[in-house]
C-alpha cells in the first residue's frame, strides 16, 4: 500500500470469494431467455490505498473504505431470431450491495448478417445508480468513512456502440480463418466522464 503522498507503507490483503448461478431456458424454436444471480464477499483492503479525498477544511486526505462487501446481482436476458437474418437481443440487470450503492441497468443489441462470414451489431446501454452513502467532494472532519472514487458516484451513464465482424477463410497452415473486429463506443455519464473508445482485434481460429 501507499500513501497519497506516494509513500510506500507496506502490503494490505484482499480476498474476493463469488456464487454465481444460471438458467437458460428455450422460449421457441426462436427465442432463448436466461436469468443470473451472482453474489460476492470482499474483505480486506477494498480499494486503492494512493486515492485521496478533498477535505472541508482544505487539502486532501486518503480514501476511507470499509473492510467488507456483500454485493448481490440479478440479471435477466432474451435473444430472439429476426427473419431478416438478424438477432435481437435485451438485457436487464440489478444490483445492490451493503455500501448503499443500488443499480439498474438495460442493454439492447441488434445484430444483422451481412455476408455469410459478417454481421454488423449495434448497442446502446442505460446505466443508472444510487452512490455510495460516504461518497463526498468535500469531507468533514469527523467522516469516518469517505471515498471520491466518482465509480462510487450516483450517476447516470449511457452508451452507444457499433462493431462490424468479418471472418476472413484462410484454410492453409493449419488455420481455418481470421476474425477481424472493428468497433467504436461513445460513453456519456453524468457526473462529467465522457469517453470515446475504437478498438480494432484481430483473433486466428485453428
Amino acid at each position: 500500500t501507499y500513501t497519497i503522498e506516494g509513500v510506500r507503507t507496506g502490503h494490505e490483503n484482499r480476498s474476493t470469494s463469488s456464487a454465481n448461478l444460471g438458467l437458460t431456458q428455450l422460449l421457441s424454436s426462436t427465442t432463448v431467455a436466461h436469468v443470473d444471480y451472482g453474489g460476492t464477499l470482499q474483505l480486506g483492503q477494498l480499494g486503492n490505498s494512493w486515492n485521496s479525498v478533498p477535505l472541508a477544511a482544505g487539502g486532501r486526505g486518503p480514501e476511507l473504505l470499509p473492510t467488507l462487501r456483500h454485493r448481490h446481482a440479478l440479471s435477466a436476458r432474451i435473444a430472439q431470431w429476426l427473419p431478416w437474418n438478424g438477432a435481437a437481443h435485451l438485457r436487464y440487470r440489478f444490483y445492490i450491495d451493503d455500501w448503499g450503492i443500488l443499480a439498474h441497468t438495460v442493454e439492447a443489441e441488434l445484430y444483422q448478417r451481412l455476408a455469410p462470414r459478417a454481421y454488423l451489431r449495434a448497442s446502446y446501454r442505460l446505466h443508472a445508480q444510487e452512490g455510495a452513502g460516504f461518497f463526498t467532494t468535500a469531507a468533514p472532519p469527523a467522516m469516518a468513512l469517505r471515498t471520491a472514487d466518482s465509480d462510487l458516484d450516483s450517476f447516470v451513464a449511457h452508451t452507444v456502440g457499433i462493431k462490424l465482424a468479418i471472418a476472413i477463410p484462410i484454410g492453409r497452415a493449419g488455420l481455418r480463418d481470421a476474425q477481424v473486429d472493428l468497433s467504436y463506443e461513445r460513453y456519456l455519464r453524468s457526473n462529467s466522464l465522457h469517453a470515446s473508445i475504437a478498438s480494432c482485434s484481430l483473433g486466428l481460429r485453428f
